[in-house]
């Protein structure tokens, strides 16, 4: 009986452990939050308005949608925060620099069915999805205005033996870290153009 028990507790600590890998597509070089400081002490006051989108069902729900757009919106201020490039404000009236921006997650909804299956077996049936974001948005400054266009994607593998790549590649924050990397990259071209000079 112990060493039935101990063969279960050992069969779910396996599969509780991360068994996922990624691989970003690096569409954009990787930016380090220094590139996109500004040298002016007196920094550039932004207004940022984000709306959600995604072609999942799983988001259909507006508690899910609100919830997505909150995070995007939270990811971009942190982004602004590490980046020291302009100060955010809450009011659009108060803003130099206002972005209106989209987020759009395109991923499909059948490698959500197949990772379903595959929590379902414990990992045992592997599986694989592409998971594609896109952010468009139009940055105005006065009578400057610019719109812009990034997108990128991450392919996840899930299966159990993955459990041996864990060290090497753990895909639980790849989508985030994608994510945060598409906004550094809207930053640098919102910064190249010219909107955050004095």
């Amino acid at each position: 009986m112990k060493k039935s028990l101990n063969l279960f507790a050992a069969a779910i600590l396996i599969t509780s452990l991360p068994n996922c890998i990624a691989i970003k597509s690096d569409k954009y070089p990787r930016i380090k939050s220094e590139e996109l400081k500004i040298s002016s002490a007196k920094k550039i006051k932004v207004f940022a308005d984000w709306s959600f989108h995604s072609s999942l069902h799983a988001h259909a729900k507006q508690n899910v949608a609100d919830k997505a757009k909150s995070d995007q919106k939270k990811l971009f201020n942190e982004v602004i925060k590490e980046s020291d490039c302009c100060d955010l404000v809450h009011e659009r009236e108060g803003a130099d620099v206002v972005v209106d921006g989209d987020f759009y997650n395109e991923s499909s909804n059948a490698g959500i069915y197949f990772a379903s299956l595959s929590g379902a077996s414990f990992t045992i049936i592997p599986c694989w999805m592409n998971s594609k974001m896109s952010i468009t948005a139009k940055v105005s400054r006065g009578k400057m205005v610019n719109d812009y266009d990034i997108d990128d994607s991450v392919f996840f593998a899930i299966w159990l033996p993955f459990i041996l790549a864990l060290p090497f590649n753990d895909g639980s924050k790849a989508e985030e870290n994608m994510n945060k990397d598409l906004y550094k990259n809207l930053i640098l071209e919102i910064k190249k153009d010219g909107f955050f000079n004095k």
